[in-house]
């Protein structure tokens, strides 16, 4: 919780505010009425002054496979290098790949895969950066899909990745 400031007299705000943009009542409290050039830089330096920080929207991570009521995004972990993270959907269907013969055979120069659906196992995916060649602000580095985590013991409803934690190359999955 961040006590009340005294802005008045700070940054020129004189009763009426910055182009009519930003008012302070009496009791310390900025409200902003619609948004002028001058005025945004205004709240950069009040952002600064009060220690917000802004951060910058970076990218949308979505399920690769996504299901109704599989709760994407239920647990979360980020590697200590920050280089994977890990999401997991409780709800989720996992896709078994389905062998044959041992392996020995298989289709379309191995692009053809067949899997079997374990309905609301419950899944983890794991996501990598990768870096981009400037990174920068417009152009970030981004989370790649990596692949699909599961247990082959797993069975309908299991609640599969209810938690996850990855540290120090460690990855827990948990189930209740």
């Amino acid at each position: 919780i961040i006590p009340p400031l005294d802005l008045k007299g700070w940054v020129g705000i004189e009763g009426g505010g910055i182009d009519g943009a930003v008012n302070v009542g009496s009791d310390g409290l900025f409200t902003v009425a619609f948004c002028t050039c001058l005025a945004a830089r205004f709240l950069t330096s009040v952002y600064l002054f009060i220690g917000f920080e802004l951060f910058v929207w970076n990218q949308t991570i979505v399920s690769p496979a996504p299901t109704v009521y599989a709760k994407f995004g239920a647990a979360l972990s980020i590697s200590t290098e920050y280089q994977n993270l890990i999401i997991g959907a409780p709800g989720g269907n996992a896709y078994e790949p389905n062998t044959f013969d041992n392996s020995t055979t298989y289709f379309d120069d191995r692009s053809t895969y067949f899997a079997s659906t374990v309905i609301q196992s419950g899944v983890v995916y794991t996501f990598d950066y990768l870096e981009s060649s400037t990174n920068n602000v417009t152009n970030p580095g981004q989370f790649v899909f990596g692949q699909q985590i599961y247990d082959t013991s797993i069975a309908t409803l299991d609640n599969w990745g209810t938690a996850v934690n990855y540290t120090t190359g460690q990855l827990l999955i948990g189930s209740p």
